[in-house]
């Protein structure tokens, strides 16, 4: 693990820890404990501390060890199981892991306490993605069927929304930089091929990244502009619209601001890298609708579902 500011590396060897320099200077053994095993050592996102996962008290906890002081500190104590893997928030105000127990664990090293963030009794959780403000996390979690699902959860509320459904696949969720869009795969590329020799489909390529927009008044940054396209101020001199764009239909179109339905699924169509279509699929998860939202305000519930576009 570097440093943030790439200077040093916190590295495991021989169940030791070492803070060494990128280029010149001292190599610290911050452990040194031979009658243990030390693993998992991350930089804090601030560059203050470095967190580790130690058994020298015969079972595994976190330690923290203070840079500038050099000093370590015990962060939890009564596990009960392996951790897994170990991971900082981006405020680097908590500390979480997994472990064994199919449980992410949430600890507070100023506090000295940890608390159970989510437990899957389905199956293992590997890793989560944080949102930029440190306010949400994204994780996989396998349905009755044994296909992953796409959830963001709230760690304030600890309430969980699904971003995808059984019927695909989908993993590896990762929040966009300015927390707006989340970004996974999922195996819902049905594009059969038929064989020459046995009367039945194959499908051979499934998986796909795609991108969700986890406000409905985000847009997909996918969608095609033309010179045609009027300019926002003309549009702000020709004053607010009476109310939502509507197709022929009458029904809310992919511009307007209840285009998102709260009951049930609705489909929308986004434009897919390569000049293809791929269809938008929604639903419902709470996010603030813009980053300076999120600094300023937790994030609010929204209706409908997110919508999701095929990036590539």
């Amino acid at each position: 693990s570097v440093s943030p500011d790439g200077k040093r590396a916190a590295v495991v060897a021989r169940g030791e820890v070492f803070d060494v320099p990128v280029g010149k200077g001292i190599t610290r053994n911050i452990t040194q404990t031979p009658g243990a095993n030390e693993r998992a050592a991350t930089w804090s996102p601030d560059g203050k501390y470095i967190a580790y996962i130690s058994d020298s008290t015969g079972e595994n906890e976190v330690y923290l060890y203070e840079a500038s002081t050099g000093t370590t500190v015990q962060a939890t104590k009564d596990n009960d199981t392996y951790i897994s893997n170990l991971m900082w928030a981006p405020d680097s105000k908590h500390i979480y892991y997994t472990d064994r127990k199919n449980r992410l664990v949430e600890v507070d090293p100023a506090a000295k306490s940890k608390k159970v963030v989510y437990s899957s009794p389905e199956g293992g959780l590997y890793s989560v993605s944080f949102s930029p403000d440190s306010k949400w996390i994204a994780y996989t979690k396998s349905a009755s069927n044994e296909m992953g699902i796409v959830y963001v959860q709230n760690l304030a509320t600890g309430k969980a929304y699904p971003v995808t459904e059984k019927w695909y696949s989908s993993g590896s969720p990762m929040f966009s930089s300015d927390g707006k869009y989340l970004i996974f795969t999922s195996e819902r590329d049905l594009t059969p091929i038929y064989s020459r020799i046995e009367w039945n489909y194959a499908y051979s390529s499934m998986t796909g990244t795609y991108m969700a927009m986890l406000a409905k008044d985000t847009p997909s940054p996918l969608l095609p502009t033309d010179s045609e396209t009027v300019p926002a101020k003309e549009e702000e001199k020709a004053g607010p619209s009476a109310g939502p764009s509507t197709g022929s239909t009458g029904s809310p179109t992919a511009g307007s601001s209840s285009f998102l339905s709260a009951e049930g699924y609705s489909s929308a169509t986004a434009r897919r890298f390569g000049s293809q279509v791929a269809q938008v699929l929604l639903r419902a998860v709470p996010v603030a609708a813009s980053a300076a939202e999120r600094v300023s305000r937790p994030m609010t519930s929204l209706p409908g579902r997110p919508r999701i576009a095929r990036t590539a």
